[in-house]
């Protein structure tokens, strides 16, 4: 959800945005203000499930009278890419920066799909079909702070995935600071006995996590693309642990992949499980990132001069362009 909202400000000649998106306190807060249809929470590889929304996603393309369809990497993107193939918009799919290997299937499918334009935030593997899109880490860099003095404020994320992660909980939970002052967020990981913790939650909104993050010392996730941008958005170089699907904590281990980039990066500090310690915890407290450059503007690859857009994850958007010129193609009526 972070990182769709965070490459909707980023393409070039959109004034208004239309959003689809699964509703949830994040996606509520994050697009308070905007113009929403709220749609079915679909989770990864549900075949089944992604499909039915088909019919959802052809009334929204029709109702807005969409001319492109954008999506950064969910299953979701499908039918309203074969929605927007049935009103004859385009798609373009911008994969997820946690890919940094390769697409991930949903982007293998949408490759295949036509009128759908691919884009890579991985130099590693952009070529004719995937051009490189920059990425949603682009003006970042990472620096060092001073450790603070007295007890830690730790804020820990696991995400709102149906997939527990209870590893992260128990390993952490027995390498703390004894004075820190913890927060966890738990989603669907149930809590272990003697969990030390000033604050336990299932969920948070997106504006209390990121008042969270920013009053934390440290803050460790999971290594969930929207969890790291949250966290460095404030200043913070968060500690990434990545599910792995051996642990039944995902579907794939591409957690592992941004985790690496992002520790090759200088912008966070990757560390499995059960290599966490307590001087993993204090380097935390050593580490920052600040936001040092405005990350270039993305232009789609269309036929047209303008167009009305629509955005697909979770979450979908349907931006409208503004008009440069009385020459530029309107949307359609």
């Amino acid at each position: 959800m972070v990182q769709l909202e965070s490459w909707s400000r980023r393409i070039a000649g959109i004034d208004e945005v239309v959003w689809a998106a699964a509703e949830s306190l994040q996606s509520k807060a994050l697009l308070a203000g905007h113009d929403v249809h709220w749609i079915p929470d679909i989770q990864p590889r549900q075949l089944r499930e992604t499909m039915s929304l088909l019919g959802v996603a052809r009334r929204i393309v029709r109702q807005e009278k969409v001319d492109v369809v954008v999506s950064t990497g969910a299953s979701v993107a499908i039918p309203f890419f074969v929605a927007a193939r049935i009103y004859r918009a385009s798609g373009h799919y911008i994969e997820s920066a946690a890919r940094v290997d390769g697409p991930s299937i949903t982007g293998q499918v949408a490759a295949a799909m036509p009128r759908v334009r691919c884009y890579t935030q991985s130099t590693d593997w952009a070529d004719s079909k995937w051009t490189y899109a920059g990425s949603v880490f682009d003006g970042y860099t990472g620096c060092a702070v001073e450790r603070p003095t007295g007890p830690l404020r730790i804020l820990v994320t696991v995400g709102s995935m149906h997939h527990p992660m209870t590893r992260l909980v128990k390993h952490l939970n027995a390498v703390l600071p004894e004075d820190a002052e913890v927060v966890w967020q738990l989603g669907h990981t149930p809590p272990i006995a003697g969990m030390r913790a000033a604050r336990i939650e299932e969920f948070l909104s997106h504006d209390e996590m990121t008042e969270l993050m920013s009053e934390a010392h440290v803050v460790v996730c999971h290594a969930g693309v929207g969890s790291a941008l949250q966290a460095m958005s404030v200043g913070k170089s968060p500690i990434l642990v990545p599910r792995q699907i051996e642990h039944g904590e995902h579907v794939d281990d591409h957690q592992e992949q941004i985790a690496r980039r992002l520790g090759g990066l200088g912008l966070a500090l990757p560390v499995d499980a059960e290599a966490l310690t307590t001087e993993t915890i204090e380097e935390g407290a050593t580490r920052g990132v600040r936001n040092a450059d405005s990350p270039a503007p993305l232009t789609l690859r269309t036929s047209r001069s303008t167009s009305r857009l629509s955005m697909a994850r979770p979450q979908t958007v349907i931006p409208r362009p503004r008009q440069h010129s009385e020459t530029v193609s309107q949307p359609r009526s």
